[in-house]
């Protein structure tokens, strides 16, 4: 019989295929379809049988957009994908309606210079050739350099694994075949990939825990500047605060301890009658001086033998959790 321009397609194909050991089955009277995709030579095929009319199809999201029908077998090229609606007739008989799932496929962990491979295939399909070959060499005479041949040691469920007999590189192809049947027709998927170089490695970026910890701290013993009064009307008063970090806004307030209710915090607007403030940041863990400043309303006082004074402390973190320590009432005197 002539060699029709479909007969002449999936020869050439099937060429392809011998390079992976996967071969398109040439049925003689059982009807077979086979869906392939090698990257560069992508098509389905059907066969029927020597005397008679085979025809496909293929319909994507409800329109066909390959179809075609010869006596014998017949192909369109097309690059199947998943959800695809796949169709074959003989002699006018619909004998074949499947949606292609995209199987199989070979993880992603097939890649670099790997040893053993790991896919996903239709359930209910078997797995009959797994192969690698390098493009490009003698691969079609199987050059024990060029070629390798996988052995599949598990299944289960819709995956499957095993080994290659020798190790591939990057710039080899894979491709894995399985086989199933459908309603009596014998349905053959195969695919193959570049192995190409694997991902690097992702590295999880696991972002810190929100700091909530206040600050530590405390004020030094004794009193908290010496000169009392006069170094405070000075400028001269220096008062000290140890801190357990570095980043510690400290913020220092006098007030006139007449019984007046004190703010939360040093910096509040709502104080009762200050008579100095100061404030630093410390630049690591330890003492941290503050320079005090007086107010107009304690220069009224620079006649007093005596000031009583509460001293509100706060400390402030980079994360802005706040601490107010103990309150400090001291007695300064006129020197």
């Amino acid at each position: 019989m002539p060699v029709t321009s479909s007969a002449r397609r999936t020869s050439r194909a099937v060429g392809l295929a011998v390079g992976l050991a996967l071969l398109v089955p040439a049925a003689a009277s059982a009807t077979s379809v086979s869906v392939v995709r090698d990257g560069t030579y992508n098509f389905i095929n059907a066969q029927g049988g020597e005397g008679h009319q085979t025809s496909i199809s293929l319909q994507r999201a409800g329109a066909v957009i390959a179809a075609s029908s010869d006596s014998w077998g017949t192909s369109v090229d097309v690059l199947a994908q998943p959800g695809d609606v796949i169709t074959a007739s003989v002699d006018g008989q619909q004998v074949f309606n499947q949606t292609f799932d995209g199987r199989p496929t070979l993880d992603a962990s097939v890649c670099g210079n790997a040893t053993s491979f790991s896919g996903l295939r239709s359930a209910t399909s078997t797995v009959n050739q797994v192969g690698a070959y390098l493009p490009n060499s003698n691969a079609t005479n199987y050059d024990p350099l060029a070629h390798a041949v996988g052995t599949v040691a598990n299944t289960s469920g819709d995956t499957f694994s095993g080994t290659f007999d020798s190790a591939i590189g990057p710039d080899w192809t894979v491709a894995a075949g399985t086989e199933d049947v459908v309603d009596g027709v014998s349905y053959f998927s195969y695919n193959s990939r570049t192995v190409g170089a694997c991902a690097p490695a992702v590295v999880p970026v696991i972002a810190p825990a929100p700091d909530r910890t206040a600050p530590t701290g405390y004020l030094a013993a004794g009193l908290p500047f010496r000169g009392g009064m006069a170094a405070l009307l000075g400028g001269r008063a220096v008062s000290t605060v140890m801190v357990g970090e570095a980043g510690v806004t400290v913020t220092q307030a006098l007030y006139l301890n007449d019984g007046a209710k004190l703010p939360a915090r040093a910096a509040a607007k709502r104080k009762p009658t200050l008579l100095a403030r100061g404030g630093a940041v410390s630049k690591h863990a330890g003492a941290v001086r503050l320079k005090l400043h007086a107010t107009k309303k304690a220069r009224t006082m620079r006649h007093k033998r005596t000031v009583r004074v509460a001293i509100v402390t706060t400390l402030r973190d980079r994360a802005g959790n706040v601490r107010r320590l103990k309150v400090k009432r001291v007695v300064l005197k006129r020197s």
